[in-house]
């Protein structure tokens, strides 16, 4: 779903509530997913779900840890095509190259350019 409630691993899928109010009463199920990536169904043709307990997951975040143009430009609260005016004018570090058409920004850098940037807002 492209609303941030499903999460698709290679052989999973995750749907989590989107508000939670309280642990006992909410439900989490898993959608089984092949490796072709369809769902698995049972003999009446019914996806199989699975209960599963709430859970939280995240991951820890270091100053390496690598971020897209997206993931900036929120963190930033401007537009994708802010992050990259800002990257033209020098003002972030241009994002490293992760793969052949990949590239990523370390977390710190970002932090430290938006920290920056505030600064700079509150002074002028």
């Amino acid at each position: 779903m492209s609303d941030g409630r499903v999460t698709e691993f290679s052989e999973t899928v995750i749907v989590v509530p989107e508000s939670p109010r309280d642990e006992a009463d909410t439900q989490v199920y898993g959608l089984l997913i092949n490796g072709r990536g369809e769902p698995y169904v049972d003999s009446r043709g019914e996806y199989i779900l699975l209960q599963s307990r709430p859970m939280q997951v995240s991951r820890e975040e270091t100053p390496e840890t690598p971020l897209t143009f997206q993931e900036v430009a929120k963190r930033a609260g401007i537009s994708h095509s802010g992050v990259k005016r800002a990257v033209q004018a020098g003002e972030l570090n241009a994002p490293g190259r992760i793969g052949k058409r990949s590239v990523r920004f370390q977390l710190g850098e970002v932090q430290a350019w938006i920290e920056e940037q505030r600064a700079k807002r509150r002074a002028g």
